[in-house]
């Protein structure tokens, strides 16, 4: 679940080290596996009650109790090791919940809160896991940054659901969706921008749960490409790509 659906934080947890390596693997099959229902379900309904029962499981977990699924009892595993605070698997399922509608975000306040639950809180949970603290201007600039490409990325499924996935974002007008797409990829690079600034100064264990800001110029060029249509883009990388990114940002302190 974690290498299919939530690849950048897979490979991620595979550098981090070794004692911390299987309850981030665990977040990112929870993250992939969030990714997935979001994904895939026919019907707002059946998002929210499978959302509903991973926010049941984890409270269960928290109470020392297992499910027999693999993915949720490794997670609570990692969430009593670690001390991982149920209001941020509550906010993420949350701002994940608003994908599967049509109600577009309204403003940039709403927008901004959006971001923090629903990607802030995956590499917030990572700093914990790592056992470092859970602020700090490279941690916000890198989930704002890979947040905003998380969009792009999956445009298509937000226009089958009618959704704007960013504020006065235009979804029946082809043009002016390209050019707003341009101002957000502005955005999203202006991100990452921040976060290298401060990267090699950042502490170690905050480069580990950012990592996956390496990967968002690849993906921003793929939506870049020529003949790009953001009705049916895809803006998947090669996995070779993937990979070498996060290495060089984790290893030689550069993205």
């Amino acid at each position: 679940m974690a290498k299919s659906h939530a690849p950048d934080f897979y490979l991620s947890a595979l550098l981090a080290p070794r004692e911390h390596q299987l309850h981030l693997v665990a977040l990112a099959a929870f993250l992939g596996d969030v990714e997935r229902i979001v994904a895939t379900v026919s019907e707002p309904a059946i998002g929210e009650i499978r959302l509903q029962w991973w926010r049941d499981t984890i409270l269960a977990a928290m109470r020392s109790e297992t499910s027999g699924h693999p993915i949720a009892d490794a997670l609570g595993e990692a969430i009593r090791a670690k001390g991982l605070p149920f209001a941020e698997f509550d906010g993420l399922l949350d701002a994940r919940a608003l994908d599967l509608y049509a109600d577009p975000i309204p403003d940039a306040a709403a927008f901004s809160a959006y971001l923090s639950k629903a990607d802030g809180a995956a590499f917030r949970l990572a700093a914990r896991c790592l056992g470092g603290d859970r602020g700090g201007n490279v941690l916000n600039n890198s989930f704002h940054g890979y947040g905003i490409t998380r969009l792009i990325r999956t445009l298509p499924l937000f226009l089958v659901r009618g959704r704007a996935p960013f504020p006065g974002f235009a979804v029946t007008n082809a043009g002016q969706m390209k050019v707003q797409l341009a101002d957000w990829r502005t955005q999203a690079r202006e991100r990452v921008s921040s976060a290298r600034a401060v990267w090699r100064n950042s502490p170690r264990d905050m480069r580990l749960a950012c990592l996956p800001i390496a990967v968002v110029e690849p993906y921003l060029r793929a939506s870049e490409r020529s003949g790009f249509d953001p009705a049916s883009m895809v803006t998947d990388i090669q996995p070779l790509t993937r990979i070498w990114r996060l290495w060089q940002a984790h290893a030689l302190g550069r993205f």
